[in-house]
């Protein structure tokens, strides 16, 4: 039995780039700060932006700790079709 999913043609397709970095600058936070508030470890925060695979739990704890959006954390960068958005 085949257990691999496949791919709903259907749903639109966008791929997105972490912006963790970004929002640790702009707000003046350390990574040791974020750790906290989310209770995420420090090494995994580190790697975030240049994830390609994230933990939808990391995500929710980073989005409730911070009481930030979805889209406050990322970036889209290609369109449903994967062509890139940035220009």
């Amino acid at each position: 039995m085949n257990t691999r999913r496949h791919l709903n043609t259907n749903r639109p397709i966008v791929r997105v780039r972490g912006r963790l970095k970004q929002l640790l600058a702009q707000n003046k936070w350390t990574q040791e700060y974020v750790a906290e508030k989310s209770g995420i470890a420090q090494a995994k925060l580190s790697r975030f932006d240049q994830s390609v695979t994230l933990d939808p739990s990391t995500i929710a704890s980073l989005m409730e700790g911070l009481e930030l959006s979805y889209w406050d954390l990322f970036e889209k960068i290609a369109d449903e079709k994967g062509e890139d958005t940035n220009g």
